[in-house]
């Protein structure tokens, strides 16, 4: 699969952030304060679930660090990112290092432990050879009011 932004409509076995699309039924529940959303991510992975990052399937929300968010006030506050981004490695530490980029301190994941994690269907669906769209059609998008 081509791993380049805007070319493809989904990249498989990676992190999921923003809006999560999840079967309530997962054997994982929400946990920590901080990164909770790739936390999520990469307890599914290991458990060898698959994930699916949506390109082509967007929300109507502003692109990530161009307002606050819901947490910003409260959750991400901190002025202390390191142990921020390092909650993350205690509970990944196989696959999370603390880097510094932008100034700042980040988790830096490595997903390629997951890049063979397969989707597997759920019994009695069968997928159609044929090409099916399911009434989606590429359109030329008029400028919305959270471009910049």
């Amino acid at each position: 699969m081509n791993k380049k932004p805007g070319l493809t409509p989904f990249f498989l076995n990676t992190r999921i952030y923003s809006c999560i699309l999840l079967d309530n039924n997962i054997p994982f529940k929400w946990r920590g304060k901080y990164n909770e959303d790739t936390d999520l991510s990469l307890r599914l992975l290991k458990r060898g679930y698959c994930t699916v990052l949506f390109n082509g399937l967007l929300m109507k929300k502003a692109n990530t660090m161009t307002m606050k968010g819901g947490n910003t006030d409260s959750v991400y506050k901190t002025k202390n990112r390191y142990n921020f981004a390092h909650s993350l490695k205690k509970q990944h530490p196989d696959v999370v290092r603390v880097v510094k980029k932008y100034g700042r301190w980040h988790h830096e994941v490595n997903y390629k432990p997951f890049e063979t994690n397969k989707m597997v269907l759920k019994k009695g669906v069968s997928v159609p050879r044929k090409k099916n769209e399911f009434g989606m059609k590429v359109v030329k998008r008029k400028k919305h009011f959270m471009d910049t």
